[in-house]
């Protein structure tokens, strides 16, 4: 993706995320306006279960869980995560662990827990040919978003391999 300054016509070069890990340094960014982003309130993050830990654990305006996973290097292994997270999950103890945490959030605790869709989101750099073909053929919804980072502006867009 190229950034052009619109008075001076000089190309704004992408950058890495500076100071300690880029992973969690994108993550802090888009936990910090999860809201603007994606119209979720934050819950949780590194949320060990057992067989993983989910980077963020979110609960969308409308009631439904969230689930978001981030990667700064191009790996194969996000949509396994998000779908093994995602049976975590839908499984009934997690389901009262789940509405647990939400209502012991400040923000979140008169929210009521609508299990009708759970939200899945990927956010990473890129995606590789590997996931790009998984993605056609689940049933689950995953929505995948890109990223870049440009001197201290973080872009977010919907991957079109959806």
């Amino acid at each position: 993706m190229t950034r052009v300054n619109l008075k001076t016509g000089t190309v704004i070069k992408p950058q890495e995320f500076l100071g300690g890990d880029p992973e969690h340094q994108l993550q802090k960014y888009v936990e910090k306006h999860l809201n603007q982003f994606f119209q979720c309130h934050y819950l949780k993050n590194f949320y060990k279960i057992q067989g993983g830990e989910i980077d963020t654990l979110a609960i969308t305006e409308d009631g439904n869980p969230c689930i978001i996973e981030y990667k700064h290097k191009q790996e194969d292994t996000i949509l396994n995560q998000i779908v093994f997270y995602y049976d975590w999950l839908m499984q009934k103890p997690t389901k009262f662990e789940f509405e647990r945490v939400v209502k012991e959030n400040e923000a979140t605790k008169n929210i009521k827990v609508d299990w009708s869709k759970i939200r899945l989101i990927c956010v990473a750099k890129q995606y590789s040919k590997w996931d790009v073909s998984l993605i056609k053929h689940l049933d689950t919804d995953i929505e995948c978003y890109s990223y870049a980072y440009h001197e201290n502006e973080l872009d977010i867009h919907l991957d079109p391999i959806i």
